[in-house]
């Protein structure tokens, strides 16, 4: 009877132990899979972030190339067709083809030169004086091509422009305004017999400008 009742109980404990067995395999393959399967999501997910890091690059660069073709487009000239059937311009010039008009032009340098920004200054100013040499500002806008020399320092070419344009315009106010400038530069390194000899220059060829009146006064009170 007790050896019967020990192989019941050890066919029973055989039993319930593989199905034990059964389940704990059971258990595992299904974390297996399950790890399988949160590796392959964690792969995807990867693959997903990068595919998204790439297109935000792209946006990005193309972001910034944008910009840079909108800086360019808006640091660029503004060039216009002239019209055939438009009138010169003030002063007798007629309008070179794709000059943009003197008064834009001279704002432009005036707005550069404002910026100490003198290099775009004496592009502007040199423009209309090439496209439109007798148009009234252009005496005034070869002053300024002088002004943008001598705000470099480079004296020696600003004094040479400022004779040029009592040269070339010796009817306009400006000329007086060259000559006082050149005067000017004269005075500020010592060279006072020069500075002199201009003011003069002044005096009795400009006689009714401003520059002759400040010019009387300089030269009372000038060293020799």
């Amino acid at each position: 009877m007790i050896a019967d009742a020990t192989q019941l109980l050890s066919r029973q404990f055989t039993r319930d132990f593989n199905a034990v067995s059964d389940s704990v395999r059971g258990v595992a393959a299904g974390l297996q899979r399950l790890n399988g399967d949160v590796q392959l999501s964690m792969h995807d997910l990867r693959n997903q972030l990068t595919v998204v890091q790439e297109g935000i690059g792209q946006s990005q660069r193309r972001i910034a190339d944008l910009r840079t073709q909108v800086e360019a487009t808006a640091q660029a000239p503004v060039v216009r067709p002239a019209d055939p059937a438009a009138p010169p311009a003030a002063g007798g010039a007629a309008p070179a083809s794709g000059a943009p008009p003197a008064a834009t032009l001279f704002q432009s340098g005036q707005a550069s030169l404002l910026r100490n920004a003198t290099g775009a200054a004496r592009g502007s100013f040199q423009a209309l004086v090439d496209n439109y040499p007798t148009h009234e500002l252009a005496a005034e806008a070869f002053v300024k091509v002088g002004v943008s020399f001598a705000q470099e320092g480079n004296r020696t070419a600003a004094d040479s422009v400022y004779g040029l344009v009592s040269e070339k315009y010796p009817a306009s106010p400006s000329a007086a305004t060259a000559v006082y400038k050149r005067a000017m530069l004269a005075i500020d390194v010592k060279d006072n017999a020069r500075g002199r000899t201009l003011l003069q220059l002044i005096v009795a060829k400009y006689p009714k400008s401003d520059e002759a009146i400040v010019a009387q006064d300089l030269l009372k009170n000038l060293k020799p």
